[in-house]
This record gives structure tokens, C-alpha cells and sequence, in this order.
């Protein structure tokens, strides 16, 4: 429980300084099972509120590190409000099962989630996270995740110099 709250505190902390669209939307955070070790983070919406789930295998990462995860997700967020609750569904099917065999539709989203994450201000805390995977990570698995549209260190660094955000 000591661990969702301090998500929950990061998450209103970034809506505050950097989500502004996101204010008074309600936004809950769970802490999953270490069952699932493929994911870090995953959002999804509901019909008047959207959730972030986190994995447990993250509890010991700095703030920082927990911001560029968790400004990833609500630059999700952001995304998935933008679109009527039907459109979302019709969009996450696809993308789940993309997901799960690696799509386009995949590289696309988390590309450009990445991003919208840097270009937010968060390309140092995102780089952070990434460098953080990168330790934990085989590199297998990794190869496979890049290859899911997810930038890495180095890309993000690239990317925040390239648009002037590092």
C-alpha cells in the first residue's frame, strides 16, 4: 500500500507540472504481482477513469527513474482520453494482440509515446528508466522490446538533443 501511494503521489505531482489535461481526471494506480515479469508498467482506460498498473519488480527504483515510467504511461493516458471510450476499445484489441506477436501498431504507439514523454520535459527520468532496464534486462529480451517501438537510452538521448529537450 506504501508503495501505491508513493506512485500515486509522482502521478499528481507530473499532472500538476507537466499533464496539464489531465487535472481532476480520475487516474488510479495499482501494484501488480512480480507473476507478470514482462511489463513495468501498463495503462488502460475505463469509462470515466483510467489505470495504471505497476509491477512490483520496480519497488526499488530511484524517483527519478519512477518518473520516466510513470510519465510514459500518462502520456498513454493522454492518448487513450483523446479517443471515445468505443474508439479505445476498438484500437486496444488490435493493439493488445499486435502487442503480444509484435505489430506495427506497436512500434508506432510506444515510439511516439516515448516521445511525447521527452518532449514533456521528462527525457532525462525516461533515459533513467531505460538505463535501469537495461541492467536487469536480458539482452533478448530487450532486443525484443526495442524492437516493440520503445526507444532506448541512447535514442532518447539522441531524440531529447535532436528537439532540445536534453
Amino acid at each position: 500500500m506504501k508503495y501505491k501511494k508513493k506512485y500515486q503521489r509522482i502521478v499528481d505531482e507530473l499532472i500538476k507540472k507537466s499533464f496539464p489535461e489531465l487535472i481532476g481526471k480520475k487516474i488510479f494506480i495499482f501494484e501488480t504481482s512480480k507473476l507478470f515479469k514482462w511489463f513495468s508498467g501498463f495503462t488502460f482506460l475505463g469509462i470515466n477513469k483510467s489505470y495504471i498498473l505497476i509491477n512490483k519488480n520496480i519497488r526499488g527504483l530511484t524517483k527519478k527513474e519512477i518518473k520516466g515510467l510513470l510519465s510514459h504511461e500518462l502520456c498513454h493516458v493522454v492518448d487513450l482520453r483523446k479517443k471515445s471510450f468505443i474508439c479505445y476499445w476498438l484500437k486496444i484489441i488490435p493493439y493488445q494482440i499486435s502487442w503480444l506477436v509484435g505489430g506495427k501498431i506497436v512500434n508506432e504507439i510506444e515510439n511516439k509515446t516515448d516521445k511525447q514523454a521527452i518532449k514533456r520535459g521528462y527525457a532525462h527520468e525516461l533515459y533513467s528508466f531505460e538505463k535501469w532496464r537495461e541492467k536487469r534486462t536480458s539482452k533478448k529480451v530487450l532486443a525484443k522490446s526495442y524492437k516493440k517501438g520503445y526507444l532506448s537510452p541512447e535514442q532518447i538521448k539522441s531524440y531529447a538533443k535532436l528537439i532540445g529537450k536534453w
